[in-house]
């Protein structure tokens, strides 16, 4: 008896413990993950759920969305470099780049592809490589381009017919002369060499445009895709890579790219409300609605139920906490 009296006082003593240490940790709200690629090594974005008399989503169906899911507003790396941050557009870093790569020839891309190049000349050598897709590169490739041209304007007699005939064989050998040292290059895995190169020098505007260019590449090689179709998982492997890193820097530009990315079924499983999140962030950054990508976010607002309207405004609230969204 005086054991069974000891064994029922401990396990009363024990009950009395748990019910305590229950009633001191408040709940913790139900996350909803979104969980990054295995391969990326990023940690799940926390989206807190509302309570169940504010939302009607499907939440359970958010949580485990079709493979691949949607980005996460966490990486796991630290927020915001300052040094990165410049709300210059990034579309004016690239044009600026592109037509100094137009201005350059080959002497000038051995020269530089031989040292050891940043992300900025990376992008350059980038722009050069991809501007001569196209153009005639061997001496076979110019005869028979000019033969061509002689043979539809050189007949013609009028003089905008003979002036006609006469840019367009100075525009062929001035192609010749800019890129017939890359003859033997396979000039879109060269491209997106050095497009990748750009992107791993951390050159948010390679970072950016990875995800738009690469498919751009890939189209003007006929039939490449389904011939090589590797390059579509390189194209959603690394645009993710580097759209996720390019958030790093808190640019609205970068923002506004992974909005897009999540919206347009590409990359990951559609997401709406994060989507919105990310043009939202963008706006915030921007310090204006200038990231309304062709009424995108109006769309999105007018067409979303207040629930989701909601999430996307806590998304965009923990993206911004997370990246920074300007000053």
């Amino acid at each position: 008896m005086k054991v069974g009296a000891v064994l029922l006082a401990v396990a009363l003593l024990l009950l009395v413990a748990w019910s305590l240490l229950r009633g001191s940790a408040p709940a913790a709200p139900t996350p909803i993950e979104h969980n990054a690629p295995a391969e990326t090594g990023r940690e799940p974005v926390q989206r807190t759920q509302a309570s169940a008399g504010e939302s009607g989503v499907d939440r359970e169906r958010m949580a485990q969305p079709a493979a691949p899911a949607s980005p996460v507003p966490t990486t796991g790396l630290a927020p915001t470099d300052p040094s990165r941050v410049t709300h210059a557009p990034i579309a004016e870093k690239l044009n600026a780049l592109n037509a100094s790569a137009h201005r350059m020839n080959v002497d000038e891309y051995e020269l530089l592809a031989a040292a050891e190049v940043d992300g900025e000349t990376a992008m350059q050598l980038y722009y050069y490589v991809k501007s001569c897709i196209g153009r005639p590169r061997h001496p076979d490739d110019l005869d028979a381009r000019l033969s061509y041209w002689d043979a539809e304007l050189g007949s013609e007699e009028s003089v905008s017919a003979l002036e006609a005939h006469d840019e367009v064989l100075s525009v062929l050998e001035q192609q010749f002369e800019r890129c017939g040292g890359l003859a033997t290059f396979d000039l879109v895995a060269l491209a997106i060499d050095w497009l990748t190169r750009a992107a791993a020098a951390d050159h948010l505007p390679a970072q950016i445009a990875f995800y738009n260019e690469v498919p751009a590449l890939l189209a003007t090689t006929r039939d490449r895709v389904f011939r090589e179709p590797h390059y579509i998982d390189l194209h959603n492997v690394e645009s993710e890579r580097w759209l996720t890193r390019a958030l790093r820097s808190g640019h609205p530009d970068a923002f506004d790219a992974m909005g897009r990315a999540v919206l347009d079924g590409v990359l990951y499983e559609p997401d709406p409300p994060l989507g919105l999140a990310y043009l939202r962030a963008g706006e915030r950054a921007r310090g204006s609605a200038a990231s309304r990508v062709a009424g995108t976010v109006e769309e999105l607002e007018a067409t979303l139920d207040g629930a989701s309207l909601r999430l996307a405004d806590d998304m965009t609230d923990a993206l911004c906490r997370r990246y920074g969204c300007g000053s």
